[in-house]
């Protein structure tokens, strides 16, 4: 999938680099994106022409990496601590505002190889080299810095053909490449992996152990023997039932001849048992001339009958582990109704794989017809205890769910089914019956303990949002609020903030910070801010909710030392906008918008809301509010009295008028009286 993402960037930065003109990061590096050095991509990272005018003499070379790609950032300062000329150096780590892209990128600024790289693709074959050039040139540095990398507990997980590059014209000396710029082994092939780790999805190898490093190892020395991948003409699904039925060693090396130097590095590297791999303390005696001897390695438990799910056959308990995970629906009958019992305790003579099983299914409900996710997932865990955790969508080693979470952020169903693993009892489960020493895991067990107790918080800053960047120590912030910027610490999400607020401030007319931001603070400040953090989705209070918010950056700003943030405090005067109805006066509420705005331009967020909390305002705003009534009460009075005055004045006109009217008409009468009489007597 890694590779999918590259090839599309990779298109289209080509339709554009020519066009693009050179980029200064910290006035320090020049990247040229007119000219991309294809040959050092690391996929998914993409590798550009770059000039160091502090030190001209580093020959550089820029990786873009891919913001959608966790990088390995916690394990930075260790992987730049071992000093080694067979490793590829890491000059600088930032963020980049890409313009091919349109959009803020991580940025590793890393040695420029002075060769080309050894294998092309992994489908690439070269002139095979001898076994002394190859021990001088490759595997001598090599055990040095890997038994280096040990002492800083980290592990590399980045050691394929693909990854090598020759350290000069002459091909005389060979560099392994950096591990930082993905997560790890997500592009490790099949065949450079252990069993336990290719069974896992590649977002979910984890860290792992030295171990695994030195079977990736013996994997790329014998790339180099032989001049091509091995097991190159076998497809990855064949390659693991390969190593599931007959072991690495016999589905590796097969019938190819070597010295019988190499034979000893193989056999030791290839055990299936990682406690019984060599360490790096075997691989410097094998250097220094010390023979090995050459036993057996054991061959995986089969059976000579079949355990058959949905019409297909399984022989041995780990591919049969494989098998549940791949047939859900159809495993649930055979489990519940005890035929697997039946055919581990006839068919493969290993009482420890009955007695987890039996262990798995304490608790079970018998009914069929009942939900019994825990039961398979409890029984794939008793059938393969070294493997990845495995569900339908999900597979995992136990230093690998921060991964998954990263990786595949917004897919729910693989969101789930993580949730469903650390949930549930599973992984005290797997500690109960894992048969080596869990001392190298215990990190990761306490993890997931702290990680299952986060995801059970749903408030803002827990979750499963919570859960991702607490498994993911160097992940950046996966908020769509700052989808355009590189966030991986609290500055730069300032930063981010301050720009979005130029560029396009109604993103942010809604809310200063999601879910996302807001799990992301929790576990990136030094402070811890949870209460902080707990109002901010308050439905009650929605104006406590955005003071709330900007109270959170206001802290931030103020603990990460960010002295002026003009732009965001000027959005955030107008996100505390709608607060201000709890004045009562239209013109105080305008004075006083006026006045945080202005007090915005000095870019402190507590000044900010210093101004938009101002006692002495919202005082002389109520005692204002107060005289107001009192005023209203006394023009109420006034004006009452006068309606009853006009009403009483109308009563006595109308009075007045029928009296007056009574006495016209009368008059009137008498005239007309006379009139008539005077009329008569004339007749």
């Amino acid at each position: 999938m890694a590779e999918e993402i590259s090839a599309q960037k990779t298109k289209k930065r080509q339709r554009k680099d020519s066009l693009l003109a050179t980029i200064n990061v910290e006035d320090r590096f020049d990247i040229e994106p007119s000219k991309p050095l294809p040959q050092y991509d690391m996929p998914p990272a993409l590798a550009y022409e770059c000039f160091d005018h502090h030190n001209p003499k580093n020959h550089c070379v820029a990786l873009v990496c891919d913001p959608k790609m966790p990088l390995r950032l916690a394990n930075l300062s260790q992987y730049t601590s071992v000093d080694h000329a067979g490793l590829q150096k890491i000059y600088h780590f930032g963020n980049i505002e890409w313009t091919p892209e349109e959009r803020g990128c991580p940025l590793l600024i890393v040695e420029h190889p002075r060769g080309e790289r050894v294998f092309a693709s992994l489908d690439s074959t070269i002139e095979p080299i001898n076994e002394e050039d190859a021990l001088l040139r490759f595997m001598r540095p090599a055990v040095r810095y890997l038994a280096l990398m040990r002492e800083q507990n980290i592990t590399h997980r980045a050691i394929r053909p693909t990854n090598l590059f020759y350290g000069d014209e002459n091909r005389t000396k060979i560099i392994l490449g950096e591990p930082i710029s993905s997560l790890p082994a997500i592009n490790q092939p099949i065949v450079c992996e252990s069993v336990e780790s290719a069974l896992a999805m590649p977002a979910g190898r984890g860290h792992g152990l030295p171990a695994d490093d030195i079977y990736a190892l013996a994997v790329t020395y014998m790339s180099l023997l032989i001049g091509h991948l091995p097991c190159h003409t076998m497809s990855d699904q064949e390659i693991l039932h390969s190593k599931m039925s007959i072991g690495s060693f016999k589905t590796i090396v097969g019938d190819m001849e070597f010295s019988r130097m190499a034979f000893e590095l193989f056999h030791g590297c290839f055990e299936d048992k990682p406690s019984a791999r060599w360490r790096s303390e075997e691989l410097a005696e094998w250097i220094g001339g010390k023979h090995f001897s050459l036993r057996m390695h054991p061959v995986p438990s089969k059976s000579t009958n079949p355990f058959t799910i949905n019409q297909k056959d399984y022989f041995n308990p780990r591919i049969l582990a494989q098998g549940i995970a791949e047939n859900w629906k159809e495993s649930k009958e055979p489990i519940v109704n005890g035929d697997l019992d039946i055919w581990l305790r006839r068919y493969i003579h290993d009482s420890e794989f009955s007695h987890n099983l039996r262990s798995a299914k304490i608790g079970m409900n018998p009914d069929v017809n009942a939900n019994h996710d825990r039961t398979l997932l409890r029984s794939i865990t008793a059938l393969d205890p070294k493997g990845p955790f495995r569900s339908p969508h999900v597979s995992s080693m136990i230093d690998g769910f921060g991964g998954i979470l990263a990786f595949y952020n917004g897919n729910e169903n693989i969101e789930q089914s993580v949730l469903q693993i650390i949930g549930s009892d599973l992984i005290p489960f797997w500690a109960e019956i894992y048969p080596d020493s869990l001392a190298p895991f215990q990190k990761d067990i306490n993890a997931i303990e702290d990680t299952r107790k986060e995801h059970r918080i749903t408030r803002i800053g827990g979750g499963i949002e919570s859960a991702r960047y607490y498994l993911n120590p160097g992940l950046n912030c996966l908020s769509p609020i700052t989808e355009n910027f590189y966030v991986f610490d609290i500055p730069s999400l300032l930063q981010a903030l301050e720009k979005l607020s130029q560029t396009q401030p109604k993103k942010l007319q809604e809310r200063l910070i999601d879910r996302e931001i807001a799990a992301f603070i929790v576990n990136r400040s030094r402070r811890d801010m949870r209460s902080e953090l707990q109002n901010i989705d308050s439905a009650i209070d929605p104006d406590q909710a955005r003071f709330q918010q900007v109270k959170v950056l206001a802290a931030l700003q103020e603990s990460a030392g960010e002295h002026e943030l003009p732009a965001l405090c000027k959005v955030a005067a107008d996100f505390l906008r709608p607060t201000l109805h709890r004045l009562f006066g239209q013109k105080n509420r305008n004075r006083l918008h006026q006045r945080t705005l202005s007090v915005a331009q000095l870019g402190s967020l507590n000044e900010v809301i210093s101004s938009a909390t101002d006692s002495n305002e919202v005082e002389n705003d109520l005692t204002g509010f107060e005289i107001a009534k009192v005023e209203f009460k006394q023009v109420s009075r006034s004006i009452e009295r006068l309606e009853k005055l006009i009403r009483n004045r109308s009563e006595e006109a109308k009075i007045t008028g029928g009296r007056v009217s009574s006495g016209i008409a009368g008059i009137l009468g008498c005239v007309m009286t006379i009139t008539i009489i005077f009329y008569i007597e004339l007749l």
